[in-house]
């Protein structure tokens, strides 16, 4: 529904040197409902873009896991129901 881009150049110099952090939402997934899709987000923010930061995201295997783990405890914050 959505993926974190941690390599998209700054092809118009907007940046000047900040960060950008992207994350791209898909055409299914913007019509889901805001909670679930914020919880799809923090999956891809708190998750993937903790790892990039901290240098992991290619070396780990278990990167997945990892981030399924940040999108359940959003889910719980949240106040999801589980399928």
């Amino acid at each position: 529904m959505a993926q974190f881009l941690p390599h998209l150049p700054d092809s118009y110099g907007l940046l000047a040197g900040k960060r950008l952090y992207l994350v791209a939402v898909g055409r299914l997934g913007i019509n889901w409902p805001t909670d679930e899709l914020a919880a799809v987000l923090a999956h891809e923010f708190a998750g993937h873009a903790v790892q990039f930061l901290e240098r992991r995201l290619t070396r780990m295997r278990h990167l997945e896991c990892e981030a399924l783990l940040v999108n359940e405890q959003a889910n719980l914050d949240l106040g999801l129901n589980k399928p």
